[in-house]
């Protein structure tokens, strides 16, 4: 701590001001280093007891994680094609989708918006789902 403190001094000579003896200056900073580093000890100490905690998977091996980033990108492609696929769907349509898949709206309050009766917007609703279930089958 002491060498730590005198290089610390050493590099911040020239910008160094003090407003007191040295030796006090040297013992705040001293105190200061020394209770940063108690600090650090309790945060590495709380950081590796987080790690202890989570699960080991020590059986994890490189093809898992090619594996694991396939299906990952299998599924981001799955997601762009349906967003593009929503995309090309009539505004009523995706209204209706968005206020009751995202917005959890009731059909009744999907009527309101649109201007059409709750059943009819039901039916367009499933009929529109059913289409798109084909499209992305068909991809």
């Amino acid at each position: 701590m002491a060498q730590e403190t005198f290089r610390d001094l050493w590099v911040d000579r020239a910008s160094l001001q003090l407003a007191g003896p040295l030796r006090a200056h040297l013992v705040a900073r001293v105190r200061n280093l020394c209770l940063t580093r108690a600090r650090s000890r309790r945060r590495a100490g709380v950081r590796m007891k987080l790690v202890e905690a989570e699960p080991n998977n020590p059986a994890a091996t490189p093809i898992d994680h090619l594996e694991a980033r396939e299906q990952t990108n299998d599924h981001a492609r799955t997601v762009v094609r349906l967003a593009e696929t929503i995309r090309d769907l009539a505004e009523d349509v995706r209204t209706t989708i968005y206020m009751r898949f995202w917005g959890g709206a009731s059909f009744e309050e999907i009527s309101l918006v649109l201007g059409r009766p709750p059943h009819a917007v039901r039916a367009l609703l499933y009929r529109q789902l059913a289409q798109l279930r084909g499209r992305l089958e068909e991809t």
